[in-house]
């Protein structure tokens, strides 16, 4: 009767190991997926930030193009005033 409980009890250990083991192997491939996606979201974020300082870096270069647009058309306006102001009085 103790042989066959001991059998029952051996068997019950078997079954647990290789569950066990099957757990480990899972947890090593989790592991391994959760450190390629850590990668794969740093390289994201360090993309993000670039193309965000590009972005900057055009919003500020429009700008400066714009207020030299303007500083030019109201020159030109002024140098057509005055041009038709001299104009005038000739």
């Amino acid at each position: 009767m103790l042989a066959g409980e001991l059998d029952e009890l051996r068997s019950q250990i078997d079954v647990l190991e290789k569950t066990r083991k099957m757990s480990d192997a899972e947890l090593r491939e989790i592991s391994d997926r959760v450190a390629e996606l850590s990668q794969a979201n740093a390289a994201l974020l360090a993309a993000k930030k670039k193309t965000e300082l590009e972005l900057q870096t055009l919003h500020v270069s429009t700008g400066r193009q714009t207020g030299a647009r303007i500083t030019a058309a109201a020159a030109a306006a002024a140098a057509a005033a005055t041009t038709t102001t001299t104009t005038t009085f000739v």
